[in-house]
């Protein structure tokens, strides 16, 4: 076949089908629901039909189309659960169907098991007849229920921005693509999709000071009486970076001084000497500025605040010059 480019008038006199409008639009139009995380989900529901309900004037884009929800708040409902002792998954998707040409909400219905798993979105790329589907929210269906409560709708969605941005929270991202860049809204960060990883492109980044001397000769770990911290509260995913340095010394010869961090918030750490920054000298009131790092995983994503926190093994400790750095990875 020679070669050719359309929409020109030497190709079909300009005149696209819909397959070829998917294959010029889709690369430059994201799929994605319009907007930002900070909306309402687009998907909910309220324990009044064996369903769900679609928001009214809400729009997504879906292999280069673009859906509009309408006017009237939509329903969509789903099969009952015949299966005693069982629960079922079902996925809520926009679907594109290419023959014949359509687009809306569809329900791809799960299998009843007493340990059920979602069904995966079908993503039809290479054929005219297929279908691509955006998963919006699964629906947890259990035996012989009538209703669908809010609890029992979790919206899975992921948004485009206005410059065509893939916006997301760190519990909803898109799948992989090669060199697919998202944005997350609750976190801050940003990742790029590679060999089915995302790797961190920036973080969000907070740091804190207290320049004061405190003192304590508490044996566990405490807050310095009247000058606490640095305190760093941020919003960060499961992982961290802390970098931490501290001036300190100890009145009583071969004593050892310990800073280390807690975590409360969406998470709660306690400090522990396997981590914490430590110094012991054979003379007293010998100072060392001294700086520790550590890598933080597992944490809760969410709102998350550190403080460092301070003890002996005996005599008094004397803490000043503090900094703290948290970088959210």
């Amino acid at each position: 076949m020679a070669e050719y480019a359309y929409p020109t008038t030497a190709y079909n006199d300009r005149a696209v089908t819909p397959r070829e409008y998917e294959d010029l639009m889709n690369p430059m139009a994201p799929d994605g629901i319009i907007g930002t995380p900070a909306l309402s989900d687009l998907v909910y529901a309220d324990s009044s039909l064996l369903g769900v309900k679609i928001r009214a004037n809400r729009s997504a884009m879906i292999r280069g189309l673009r859906w509009e929800s309408g006017g009237t708040e939509l329903t969509q409902t789903v099969d009952a659960n015949t299966t005693p002792s069982t629960t079922r998954l079902d996925l809520i998707v926009l679907r594109l169907s290419r023959n014949p040409w359509t687009v809306g909400i569809a329900v791809v219905k799960g299998t009843p098991a007493s340990s059920p798993t979602t069904p995966s979105p079908t993503y039809g790329v290479d054929t005219s007849t297929g279908v691509w589907e955006l998963p919006l929210a699964v629906v947890t269906v259990p035996y012989n229920t009538a209703t669908i409560g809010a609890g029992q709708c979790s919206f899975v969605g992921w948004y485009v921005g206005e410059d065509g941005q893939i916006l997301c929270t760190s519990t909803n991202r898109p799948p992989h693509h090669p060199g697919r860049v998202i944005t997350e809204t609750d976190t801050g960060r940003g990742y790029v999709s590679v060999g089915g990883t995302w790797l961190a492109l920036f973080g969000n980044v907070q740091s804190a000071a207290v320049a004061t001397s405190g003192t304590t000769g508490a044996t566990s770990y405490v807050n310095l009486t009247g000058n606490v911290g640095p305190t760093v509260s941020m919003v960060t995913g499961a992982t961290v970076m802390l970098f931490w340095s501290v001036l300190m010394s100890n009145n009583t010869a071969n004593a050892k001084t310990f800073v280390d961090y807690v975590v409360s918030g969406a998470t709660s750490r306690s400090p522990s000497d396997a981590s914490a920054l430590r110094f012991q000298s054979s003379t007293a009131n010998q100072e060392i500025r001294a700086g520790q790092v550590m890598f933080e995983s597992g944490l809760t994503p969410g709102s998350n605040t550190f403080t460092l926190q301070y003890k002996t093994n005996g005599g008094t400790g004397s803490f000043a010059d503090r900094r703290l750095t948290v970088i959210a990875l």
